[in-house]
């Protein structure tokens, strides 16, 4: 077209138009990325099962142990009092440490065959493909308990001795008929030659609950001050620290199902446990994590952490003559089971 209008009209000059073109924005386009989360695999359960009965000593001792072994495996521990067959589900729990008494032992075991079972303190229970018994051996009910009493007797003068038990339990009725017949097996009538005679005479004893608090605490000690006694034996379930502390600074000397608390040592008389249980977990453990199961071992009383300012070399071995006779069946604690 300019070169027409040049051509036509000589030598004028011609302006041009230049078109504009108009764009609108550009679209954008946005990827909307989504992030998916791998899921957390839940780790297998180890549970340790202790219902009511249970020996606290012992529970103590399973608590730490088993944590230690279940972390190590790479198992969550948890305790819990009972167990289901529907809570058993292949996959979740791996291990299921039992204390007695409990009575579906059995049952639970084979309603799961793809969990592992050991159940610890069963004297009448027979091992089974997934199932390993650790029995007390020679255990009669209040053993523990007629050793403390023993002890009691043959290092204290004219056998000033008592026994804090659990009240209206049938554990803390062990604790103090098995303390008192352990009492008089090693001196008889226990008649004390010098006042006060307390009737119908030593060993007393003195019982609370559990949950006792300080004004319970006082009140035994204030009875036993009273009686001039001197060393003590603290049932089950009874054996905190911190009772344990306070009766050291009453004055009292202690036994009891446990090992002392620190700085306790100068009133510690003697701790009576079932020996050996580490070694005997150990072993049991490696076997249940490689499906091999179905063995039967057994746990002794024994009497560890004696203070020989207290309880002489002498006086322990005999009681160790005692304790042996006592697991053979030789001598009767006198407890109904």
């Amino acid at each position: 077209i300019p070169l027409l209008l040049v051509s036509c009209g000589g030598g004028q000059t011609v302006d041009t138009l230049t078109p504009v073109l108009e764009t609108s924005d550009t679209p954008t386009l946005e990827i909307m990325t989504t992030v998916t989360q791998t899921p957390t695999e839940t780790p297998q359960r180890m549970v340790l099962l202790a219902g009511e009965g249970r020996d606290e000593a012992l529970l103590g001792m399973l608590q730490a142990r088993l944590q230690e072994l279940s972390t190590g495996s790479g198992l969550a521990f948890e305790e819990r009092p009972a167990l289901t067959p529907a809570e058993l589900q292949p996959g979740d729990i791996r291990i299921v440490v039992a204390m007695a008494p409990m009575d579906n032992l059995v049952d639970l075991a084979a309603s799961a065959p793809q969990t592992q079972f050991l159940a610890i303190g069963f004297n009448q229970l027979e091992p089974a493909t997934n199932l390993s018994v650790i029995e007390r051996k020679g255990y009669q009910p209040g053993e523990e308990a007629f050793m403390a009493g023993y002890i009691a007797a043959i290092i204290t003068p004219d056998w000033r001795v008592g026994v804090f038990s659990e009240a209206n339990s049938p554990a803390g009725e062990a604790d103090r008929v098995g303390f008192q017949n352990g009492v008089y097996y090693f001196c008889g009538l226990c008649r004390s030659v010098y006042p006060p005679y307390p009737v119908p005479g030593y060993p007393l004893y003195w019982e609370m609950t559990t949950a006792a608090g300080q004004g319970e605490w006082d009140a035994g000690i204030a009875y036993f001050q009273d009686w001039q006694v001197k060393t003590v034996y603290i049932g089950k379930g009874l054996e905190s620290d911190e009772f344990l502390q306070y009766l050291a600074q009453a004055g009292f000397n202690l036994i009891a199902g446990r090992q002392a608390p620190q700085g306790l040592q100068q009133n510690w008389v003697a701790s009576l446990v079932s020996g050996e249980l580490d070694l005997i977990l150990n072993d049991l453990w490696e076997l249940m994590l490689a499906d091999e199961n179905g063995v039967r071992t057994s746990l002794s009383l024994e009497v560890i952490d004696a203070n020989a300012g207290l309880f002489s070399p002498g006086r322990q071995a005999l009681v160790n003559q005692v304790l042996s006779d006592l697991q053979d069946g030789f001598i009767g604690t006198g407890v109904s089971p």
